[in-house]
């Protein structure tokens, strides 16, 4: 074979390899990749545009600063209800904060947090949505426009 043809399908396999690496990774971490939950919401304002579209109230809110996770919570009202959104630059950066979050919701990397009511976590295109709450018509419209939640009640 001539050397160039070699190194395309060498290339072509390391680029396999990556994108099966990204994918491992992400099962490892006992997470699914925010795309295949939902391509339509990438970002805060495309969730706050998704839920308006659903019949859902949305108002901005405050921000807290970072805690237990790298990037401040912006906070959206939802039907009077706070919705913490953490916006990260890269899907792979929130992927990597989604694994460290328990099942239950209660444990965040090394540290255990206690929630007033049951926390809901999601997560698609670049952002992780976190809801404290019972409201059915919340967590039907979330499941809607993010997909099933990854960890919480």
């Amino acid at each position: 074979m001539k050397r160039k043809t070699i190194s395309k399908i060498f290339l072509a396999m390391i680029g396999v390899l990556v994108l099966v690496g990204a994918g491992v990774t992400a099962i490892l971490l006992g997470v699914t990749p925010a795309s295949s939950q939902s391509s339509l919401v990438e970002d805060k304002a495309d969730l706050v545009e998704a839920l308006s579209a659903n019949g859902m109230v949305v108002e901005s809110g405050g921000t807290l600063e970072p805690v237990v996770f790298s990037v401040e919570a912006q906070i959206i009202k939802v039907n009077g209800e706070d919705v913490q959104v953490l916006e990260y630059e890269t899907e792979e950066t929130m992927l990597g904060e989604a694994g460290a979050i328990g099942p239950d919701g209660t444990a965040i990397g090394t540290s255990m947090v206690t929630w007033m009511a049951t926390p809901h976590f999601y997560m698609s295109g670049r952002i992780i949505v976190l809801y404290v709450g019972d409201s059915t018509a919340l967590l039907d419209s979330f499941d809607q426009v993010l997909g099933e939640q990854f960890a919480g009640g």
